[in-house]
């Protein structure tokens, strides 16, 4: 089993974040995802872009058919690391590997497993899975050199900068 989830490297959209009311709390952010409507078609793009890989029959003759995961979130829980969701991460890839309409069943109920032909052919759908979809993801890439050197973290004219620690304010 594999992933291919397509990320937007330059939003338009933009976010905010905070200070928090209190000395040591936490600051509010608020990433304001999809608020420019040029990201959401960017992103349906990017889903018929990596859904045109399956157009190449060579891809399934390795793979089964694409599906997306349309309540993947549910999954989370699962992201803890216990022996008990290391038991049940261990089952499901067994279950998918030696019995996969069983794997795939469990993957159904739990996540609403649907095939990607269908979220395709339904615009609204295909819509609505982005809009519950997007998320942030962790750095997909570099923001700035990591020196031992004060180095501006956001840019030239920014007040932010990476301390030799790592530490960026």
């Amino acid at each position: 089993m594999a992933s291919i989830a397509p990320c937007l490297m330059r939003p338009a959209s933009s976010g905010s974040i905070k200070l928090g009311g209190k000395p040591h709390s936490l600051p509010v952010i608020e990433f304001n995802f999809l608020s420019d409507p040029r990201d959401e078609i960017r992103l349906r793009q990017g889903v018929q872009m990596a859904a045109s890989l399956y157009a190449d029959s060579r891809l399934l003759d390795v793979t089964d058919p694409p599906f997306v995961l349309r309540r993947a979130a549910r999954l989370q829980n699962y992201n803890s690391l216990t022996w008990r969701n290391a038991f049940r991460s261990w089952t499901a890839a067994g279950l998918l590997a030696a019995i996969p309409p069983l794997g795939r069943a469990v993957l159904k109920r739990l996540a609403h497993m649907t095939p990607l032909s269908e979220l395709l052919s339904d615009p609204d759908a295909l819509r609505e899975f982005i809009q519950q979809s997007t998320v942030g993801t962790g750095h997909v890439c570099g923001t700035c050199r990591m020196e031992a050197q004060r180095i501006s973290a956001l840019s030239p004219t920014s007040r932010g900068e990476c301390l030799a620690s790592g530490d960026c304010a």
